[in-house]
């Protein structure tokens, strides 16, 4: 029984009771039994920062998944695509030393083969 004063009405989420005086319920509006309930309550779109999120297709891959407003530029669905997706494929190069044919890194400025060609063709130089 409640005392002198005290309310008594139902959660909202699970019918339990809430006990109260009247500003409790005119005022604060208060309408859980427990602070689970509460919680339960405001989850996903009842949440004050819940946002529609957006659905996309993969640049990648074509798989479809969904992002918040904030991520709407994002093209890829995971880390994994996106590493796929920027990988630099490595260039032919001459080097300037030997003459030999190699690989460098694209936008890399691989003008030697190795060290050794890097430091004879630069004695060459020096003498020349």
């Amino acid at each position: 029984m409640p005392g002198r004063g005290t309310m008594v009405r139902s959660c909202v989420v699970c019918g339990g009771e809430v006990r109260g005086c009247p500003s409790d319920f005119e005022k604060h509006n208060k309408r859980y039994c427990s602070h689970a309930c509460r919680a339960a309550d405001i989850r996903g779109e009842k949440h004050h920062l819940w946002k529609q999120k957006i659905t996309k297709r993969c640049e990648l891959c074509g798989l479809q998944f969904e992002v918040i407003p904030y991520f709407k530029d994002r093209k890829y669905c995971s880390r994994r695509c996106f590493g796929l997706a920027h990988r630099i494929e490595p260039v032919a190069a001459t080097c300037e030393g030997c003459g030999i044919l190699f690989e460098v890194p694209a936008g890399g400025k691989g003008r030697f083969h190795s060290m050794d060609c890097y430091q004879q063709w630069r004695k060459r130089i020096k003498t020349s």
